[in-house]
């Protein structure tokens, strides 16, 4: 019973973990992108990204 507690309580460190990986990298993009003189928003935007593809693809 102990062990499963453990095992259960590790999966939700790992699932938090991930979560708050996940929210820093979003607001890391959006400061970035901000310090570079855009909107922060539009780093979430997908035809920017779509753009960055295109010039990483050099299509």
């Amino acid at each position: 019973m102990r062990a499963r507690l453990q095992q259960l309580l590790w999966w939700h460190w790992l699932i938090i973990i991930v979560i708050l990986a996940f929210i820093c990298a979003i607001i890391g993009l959006m400061i970035g992108y901000a310090v570079g003189g855009g909107n922060p928003f539009q780093a979430l935007n997908p035809s920017t990204w779509w753009e960055i593809y295109q010039l990483i693809r050099g299509n």
